[in-house]
Order: C-alpha cells, then sequence, then structure tokens
C-alpha cells in the first residue's frame, strides 16, 4: 500500500498522488490520481516505472511510489497542456521532455 501523500508541482497546481503499487517482471505499476488545479476532477493513469529507471533517477534513495510521482510531476512542470494516456511508462517522460533527468532530480 501507498501511503497518501500529495505532490505539489511548484506554480502549477497540480497534485500527483500515487494511489496503488503493485510489482511487475520489470519494475513496479501504479495506479496513479493527477489533479490539475483546486477544483479539477483527478484523471487516473497506469503509470510504469521500471527497475533500471528507478535506480537511475532516485539511486535507492527515494521509494518507487516518489519517483513514479515525481516523473510525472516534472513531465506536468515541463509540458503543463499535454494529455497524459490512460498507461504510461516512466521512460516515456524523458522522451517527451528534453531536460527531464534534471528536473526529476529538482523534483525529487
Amino acid at each position: 500500500m501507498v501511503p497518501e501523500r500529495d505532490n505539489t508541482v511548484a506554480g502549477g497546481g497540480t497534485s500527483v498522488q500515487a494511489l496503488r503499487e503493485r510489482e511487475s517482471a520489470r519494475g513496479w505499476v501504479f495506479d496513479v490520481a493527477v489533479r490539475r488545479g483546486a477544483d479539477a476532477e483527478p484523471t487516473r493513469h497506469e503509470v510504469s516505472l521500471s527497475w533500471a529507471d528507478y535506480e537511475y533517477w532516485s539511486h535507492g534513495q527515494a521509494s518507487p511510489s516518489r519517483v513514479a510521482e515525481a516523473a510525472i510531476a516534472a513531465l506536468l512542470a515541463a509540458r503543463p497542456d499535454l494529455t497524459l494516456p490512460d498507461k504510461l511508462d516512466c521512460s516515456t517522460c524523458r522522451r517527451w521532455t528534453r531536460d527531464f533527468d534534471a528536473r526529476i532530480a529538482a523534483t525529487l
């Protein structure tokens, strides 16, 4: 079970929260709620995070759920108008944002 916590993207009014965590063959899969603004209805997404990406971004210093939340938060901070797909892998965030590694480091 993932502990309740909101991560607010600075200046964006967007919160990202991992609601459920499960292991997969390559890492983890999270059910994530994204709320863009206090009055907005949250959207739900299935976000996967590989062990390799987890280690690369956090070096074991943050929980996998925190890294997944930070990845989505960093992506939306860089691309606030982006419509997130129902399912995505955190590595996709890296391909969509040129300076993603620096952004996720700042978010973590």
